[in-house]
């Protein structure tokens, strides 16, 4: 009987609300030491239910630059690792992007700011970001639904719907040839 129940719940779980969530890179760019990065995000009602309750999105941006490939392998010549947090704030009723690794944040009044602003995202890269020979890049995005609080993780892990991961986006070094 106990099993019956779990499986109904888990079942339940999994269900998805018929909204389809999407996260896209329509296009990347990296001019003196800034990414620039116009995204597409399409978010389900249930992971702006949470945001709006307090639920904080923890985004991963991971950037790669590549050498010339030889025998069919791509050097990688740099790697940058980027967190960025959207979180509201009830009592504020203010929005906020957070770059996790500089300490900076941009506030908003209006959840469709947030959005906007994270579909258009410049970030400054590390000093140290140097791949010299760099011949292409490519930019993954994903949330990390393991920040995720606890109740959360479950339909996180089960529900398509928080499954936002952009895919690899590659482009090429614009002195490549």
């Amino acid at each position: 009987m106990v099993s019956a129940v779990g499986m109904a719940f888990l079942v339940a779980c999994a269900a998805s609300s018929g909204t389809s969530a999407s996260l896209g890179i329509r296009s990347a760019d990296i001019v003196q030491g800034v990414l620039t990065a116009r995204l597409q995000w399409q978010p389900s009602a249930a992971v702006l239910d949470a945001l709006d309750h307090g639920i904080v999105l923890e985004f991963v941006f991971d950037l790669r630059a590549y050498g010339a490939a030889q025998f069919g392998w791509r050097d990688t010549l740099a790697r940058s690792e980027r967190r960025v947090e959207l979180r509201y704030f009830p009592l504020s009723r203010r929005y906020q992007l957070r770059d996790l690794d500089r300490g900076e944040m941009r506030s908003y009044g209006a959840r469709s700011l947030l959005v906007a602003a994270l579909e258009d995202l410049r970030l400054d890269l590390p000093a140290s970001w140097n791949p010299a020979g760099a011949r292409g890049y490519t930019l993954s995005i994903e949330l990390d639904r393991d920040r995720l609080p606890g109740a959360l993780r479950l339909p996180a892990l089960l529900r398509s719907e928080w499954h936002l991961s952009s895919g690899n986006y590659s482009w090429s070094a614009p002195d490549a040839s």
